[in-house]
Parts: structure tokens; sequence; C-alpha cells
């Protein structure tokens, strides 16, 4: 990771209060001469995670969903915002997945455009590959797999997969230099309290005592990666990455079932007496959860340039459980 190339520069990270987005935001902040324009939505969010003023950090409030003016010279930009948070959004408001997809892509690749810069990252997801073969090995970036286009919750991956092109068409037409990273699902130190992806699901039961329920077998199996792992990656991709080209990001020595992964988070905590009940819903795309799947992303590429995870399972879980804590606290003005 070359952050020297950074240097003096001037990087724009859209969603800078999100759990990627703001550990993204700390390192860029660690590196010599670099400027950062944050976007974000929620004040007091962004004051419980950068307190005080930072002569290098600027704030614009905003709605990426809006054509973008700032008058500011921008070198860089790294494109994280997005709907988050849990499937259960995407089947419940599945237009609202698609529209802050595509619309806030194509306005921050417009400001890309407008502002010449130098390198654009657009954050895609491991959802994009859909539904492969139980028996497939690791995922690379030239592979996919079947997408059910009729189902809503598909408005996530779907609306992933669009923006993918859209980067690469305002490559080729614009000459936008845009990258594109694929990530494994990520946790990690920024989490916010009403994160409703598994792993934060679980890590609120310790937290409050409560049985870890699980409405599935759990038998799909991820790799994951842990978030201060994933921002080392995103730089990474901002300054070595090849233009048009996407990368995956996972701890390939990261692969759990989502069952393994609770009692995983269960046994790292006994203190809490949490157990793990099974209570299987008939339906769960219906819940908003994805079907079973084995989904492992081939991270070689990346680490080609140089990038290695350094956060193990374990790490990562302790993370989400520390970041949900303090979160928490911050929620009861303790």
């Amino acid at each position: 990771m070359s952050l020297q190339t950074l240097k003096n520069k001037t990087v724009l990270v859209s969603g800078a209060t999100g759990m990627i987005g703001s550990q993204l935001t700390r390192k860029l902040l660690e590196t010599d001469g670099v400027r950062v324009i944050g976007l974000f939505r929620n004040e007091a969010k962004r004051d419980s995670l950068f307190p005080g003023n930072n002569p290098n950090l600027s704030w614009i409030k905003c709605d990426i969903n809006r054509r973008l003016s700032i008058p500011d010279e921008i070198d860089y930009i790294v494109h994280t915002a997005g709907v988050t948070g849990g499937s259960r959004q995407h089947v419940d408001a599945p237009m609202t997945t698609i529209h802050t997809a595509l619309n806030g892509t194509v306005n921050m690749l417009e400001l890309a455009k407008e502002k010449k810069v130098r390198g654009f990252v657009y954050l895609s997801s491991l959802e994009i590959y859909g539904k492969t073969a139980p028996g497939d090995s690791f995922i690379k970036e030239t592979d996919g797999g079947y997408i059910d286009t009729t189902s809503v919750r598909s408005s996530y991956p779907e609306s992933k997969r669009m923006c993918e092109t859209i980067c690469a068409a305002y490559c080729k037409q614009f000459d936008v230099p845009a990258k594109i990273v694929r990530l494994a699902p990520t946790y990690g130190r920024g989490a916010s309290y009403s994160d409703n992806r598994v792993l934060c699901e679980f890590a609120r039961c310790v937290i409050e005592k409560k049985n870890i329920i699980l409405k599935s077998t759990g038998e799909t199996v991820r790799n994951y990666c842990d978030a201060d792992d994933a921002a080392d990656a995103i730089l990474t991709v901002l300054t070595d990455g090849v233009s048009g080209e996407a990368y995956n990001i996972a701890n390939m020595d990261i692969e759990v079932s989502i069952k393994e992964l609770a009692e995983r988070v269960i046994s790292l905590y006994p203190e809490a007496g949490v157990h793990l009940i099974f209570d299987i819903a008939e339906d769960i795309t219906k819940l908003g959860y994805n079907q079973t799947i084995k989904i492992r992303l081939d991270s070689s590429k990346l680490m080609q340039l140089g990038w290695t995870p350094r956060n193990g399972l374990d790490q990562m879980i302790r993370n989400v459980v520390d970041a949900l804590s303090k979160a928490k606290e911050l929620m009861n003005g303790e």
C-alpha cells in the first residue's frame, strides 16, 4: 500500500461515519499531509466518532441521491455510502436500496469526472456473485452465479451489479479511474448498535445477555474480513489497483458457517450465559435472509498488490463486541 501517494492530496469519503468509512477516514488522517472531506448524514454520530476539530478533516452533510456541488479540489474518492445494516431493509424497502445505489453512485462518479480525480473506489459486495454451486472452490473476480431477479431481496445484489457496470462505463467513456472492491461480510470497529447483520446481532445478544436465536439451520458458509483490514485493502486498491478492474476483499483464513460463528461468539463470552437456539422459519427469504449458500472469496489478486489481513476470527468478533458496547454506552449517555 503506497500511502505516500496520497501525501498533500485530498480524499473524499462518502459514508464517512459508517463502519468502513470511519475506519478509512481515521487511517487517512494518520497519513502525513492527507486532507479528508467526509460526507455524512447524522451529526450526533459524526460528533461521537470524531470529537473535536482536525484541521485536515472537513465535513459536508448531504444526501448522495442528489447531485453534489463541492468547490474544493478533490484528488481521490472512496464511495462507501449505501443502504446497509441488514437484509431486512432490502426486503421492506427495495426501491430505497436500488435508488440509493444507482443515484448515489452516478452522483459520485459525476463528481469524480468533474474533479478529474486520480483514483475512485466503489464498494461492492460478495453478493454480486449470486448462488454458486455448493462444491465450488474459492471464487475469483471472473466467476459468477445465479440471482433470482424476481426476488425483492435481490434489490441489493442486482443494484450492486449495475453500479459496477456504471463504474466500468465511466472508466471507458469518461476516463474516470474507477476501481471496484467486492467485500466479504465485514465487521469491526465503527459498527453501529442498530446494525442488524448477523454478527452484530450475535454481539448484541452477548452484550444484552440474551440467547442467540437462529431462524435458519445456519449452514450458510462465508469468509469474512475485519473492518480495519478491509480499510487497508481499499486504500491498497485506491493507490495501486488497476482502473476498470474489480478486487475481492476477504480474509481467506476466516471461513465459517453462521452456526459456527454463533457458537464461537458464545464460547468467547461464557460469562454472558448465552445459548444457541434454533427457531426455523418456513421461508427464510421472507425474513430478508439469503438462501443457504457456500461462498468464499479468493483475495489472491488483491494480495498480489501487497495486502495481507492481520485480524483473525476471534479478534474480529472482539472488535465488534467492543464497538457495540461503546456504542451502547454513548446511546445511554454514559
